[in-house]
């Protein structure tokens, strides 16, 4: 993230891999609109 006044930026590395069991998501409506994180379930 960018803030004005302080202007560093911070960066994070993903590695992703493919499974051969794939996890399905179901939306919620706590995960409905314009969010910057939400909430997955743990299992």
């Amino acid at each position: 993230r960018f803030h004005y006044k302080r202007p560093e930026l911070f960066a994070i590395e993903v590695t992703c891999t493919e499974t051969d069991s794939p996890f399905t998501v179901r939306e919620t409506p706590d995960m409905a609109g314009c969010h910057s994180w939400v909430q997955l379930p743990a299992t």
